[in-house]
């Protein structure tokens, strides 16, 4: 290959991983600056329904809270029972944060994976121009170990397992070569934050590949910085 080529290429992969930045960042931003709307995700984990949920978890909490101050409502000992009222709100408000950042990761979660699996597909039909030898599953699962993290991380994983029928096993060793392109602030909340964005980004492309062989899956990743697992499920039928 010459130089000019290969720098071609270096280049290339570089400006992928710095889109996968701002793909990241630009959600993170949108998601707590409360601009992204719930309607926007498309993905099938059923968010609207899962905040339907919360938001009806918090009134019949509140409800609850009230009969038992009405119940329990004594004159005599005013100063404890507004004491007791302080305590509550203060609850509610921290119950109001877990909900609203678990909403927040949801809609995140989401968003990226759709985005990742646009990605996919892109990206198996550009590999697919050069390969025809694709005959079952383990193929398949070469593909995305093999050919789309070279062209995306410009290397290939460093394992591949069989755990047993349907699941399998991708093994990188270090994904902090890629994340010291894209990461601009190195801050321990916002490393924790990106790294995740960035893991589910790339399940997203994982389930993108999948999808254009008509296969389901369930992923799951293990991390242990800066080593990190995807576990791939195929489910039947």
């Amino acid at each position: 290959m010459q130089p000019r080529q290969m720098s071609e290429r270096k280049t290339s992969k570089i400006s992928l991983l710095l889109l996968i930045n701002e793909i990241v960042n630009f959600n993170i931003k949108l998601v707590k600056e409360n601009i992204l709307d719930i309607d926007s995700v498309s993905d099938g984990e059923n968010v609207q329904e899962q905040v339907k949920q919360i938001s009806k978890e918090k009134n019949d909490e509140a409800r609850n809270k009230l009969d038992k101050q009405d119940n329990k409502l004594d004159t005599s000992i005013q100063t404890q029972s507004e004491k007791n009222n302080d305590d509550g709100d203060q609850s509610k408000r921290n119950c109001t944060d877990v909900d609203e950042g678990k909403h927040h990761t949801n809609i995140l979660t989401n968003r990226l994976k759709d985005m990742g699996k646009g990605i996919g597909l892109k990206l198996v039909e550009r590999i697919l121009v050069y390969k025809n030898d694709i005959a079952d599953i383990k193929d398949i699962i070469k593909i995305i170990g093999k050919d789309m993290w070279l062209i995306i991380f410009n290397k290939s994983i460093d394992k591949l397992q069989t755990y047993k029928k349907n699941i399998y096993i991708i093994v990188d060793n270090d994904i902090s070569i890629y994340l010291k392109h894209t990461m601009i602030d190195n801050g321990t909340n916002q490393k924790n934050n990106f790294i995740h964005a960035f893991i589910i980004l790339i399940i997203g492309i994982i389930k993108g590949v999948l999808s254009r062989f008509k296969i389901d899956a369930c992923i799951a990743y293990n991390l242990n910085y800066p080593a990190c697992s995807f576990q791939i499920s195929i489910l039947d039928g």
